[in-house]
């Protein structure tokens, strides 16, 4: 059964670190509270925490619980086609895959079409792990909708799918990043000089 971990009430002052002891002063951070990127990674290791506690008698971690989840929900689908759909790297859902493999709670089957491939599918045990799994992460989820309010859960929910969306499109139209040096603009080509006149004299043409 998941474990809701109680929350330890921390007071975070703005630009202000968590202190390590009582007389402690607290560190200031600076502007990094008001960085988008350092929340999110905050909020992130924060439930990733909790998620491992919890689904620590599963023996499950949250790449392996997406992986569980996407190919029961695509059965017979290529590796490529999971890992591109999780936003992670092929080799590193090899990895992933021969995990649950060894399980027991997937398995490979070589498609004829191309034997390169592999179709990915869950075993009855796999199906049943995620069955328990879904219940666990249910149960959280209406935890962080009490917290946080119906409302407010689902406009989170919503910028985050937003922030994503930008940010593909984002590194797709500035692979360098928005903050990389840019190259001083060309200055306009100088336009071309005019002929010389010969003798200070127009040149004769056919038409004159």
């Amino acid at each position: 059964m998941a474990k809701v971990v109680a929350r330890r009430k921390i007071e975070v002052q703005p630009g202000r670190g968590e202190p390590e002891g009582k007389d402690a002063a607290p560190l200031a951070l600076g502007p990094l509270p008001g960085y988008t990127g350092y929340v999110l990674r905050r909020a992130q290791v924060a439930l990733f925490e909790n998620f491992i506690n919890a689904f620590k008698p599963l023996g499950l971690r949250p790449a392996q619980f997406s992986v569980l989840l996407v190919v029961h929900a695509n059965p017979g689908r290529r590796q490529s086609e999971i890992a591109a759909a999780l936003g992670i790297r092929q080799a590193n859902l090899v990895g992933l895959i021969d995990e649950l493999d060894e399980r027991g709670l997937a398995r490979r089957k070589r498609l004829e079409a191309d034997r390169r491939s592999h179709a990915l599918t869950l075993t009855a045990k796999g199906k049943a792990l995620l069955k328990t799994a879904l219940a666990m992460q249910a149960r959280f989820e209406q935890h962080l909708v009490a917290e946080l309010g119906a409302n407010e859960h689902a406009r989170l929910l919503a910028a985050l799918v937003k922030l994503y969306q930008v940010m593909v499109e984002l590194n797709s139209a500035a692979p360098n990043g928005v903050t990389a040096a840019r190259r001083a603009p060309r200055k306009a080509a100088k336009p071309a000089r005019k002929a010389a006149k010969p003798n200070g004299r127009p040149r004769a043409t056919l038409h004159s």
